[in-house]
């Protein structure tokens, strides 16, 4: 029977190999080349592991989450959630080439998954992270917070946010 380090030696080595240096991500073809919700969890792994070059791994990748939260319009229903992959673009309304659809396009949820994700950096790997980057994922994590406070289920057309949702109702407690 496994133990806890083979199961975490096993999902590190899944993620290893699936390691773009050159962009500090992931490459997991689900949105596109790169995953930034892999990426996230695999730099806990990278910060738990601390060793070889996972510290500046985790930090970089850590970074372009960051730089993949979409913040352009506080009015839109994708205000603080992340793109699925560093090259995807961003929704465009009254647009042809990419229209925003919930959970195509966008998901919301993404607040919750990669920001429960940024808490976890900040709670456990302050000290290796250092106070700049621990300041960006506050940031990160308070405009999350108010892309979250407006989604109320109701719209866009398709939002299936109800209390039965289990996902995002946990992490929303």
């Amino acid at each position: 029977m496994p133990n806890v380090t083979d199961l975490f030696d096993s999902s590190m080595y899944v993620n290893d190999i699936r390691w773009d240096d050159s962009y500090k991500y992931v490459w997991y073809s689900g949105h596109g080349p790169w995953s930034t919700r892999f990426t996230a969890w695999y730099a806990a792994g990278l910060l738990y592991r601390n060793r070889g070059q996972g510290l500046p791994n985790a930090k970089a990748a850590i970074e372009y989450i960051l730089s993949c939260q979409m913040t352009g319009n506080v009015e839109s229903a994708w205000y603080g959630t992340f793109k699925a992959s560093p090259d995807e673009p961003y929704p465009t309304p009254d647009s042809e080439l990419y229209p925003p659809e919930i959970y195509s396009s966008y998901d919301p949820n993404w607040r919750e998954f990669i920001g429960t994700q940024l808490v976890q950096f900040v709670e456990e790997f302050s000290g290796f992270i250092g106070p700049k980057l621990v300041t960006q994922i506050e940031d990160s994590l308070e405009i999350a917070a108010v892309g979250s406070m407006c989604r109320n289920g109701s719209n866009p057309e398709g939002d299936n946010l109800t209390p039965a949702y289990s996902n995002p109702a946990l992490m929303r407690a």
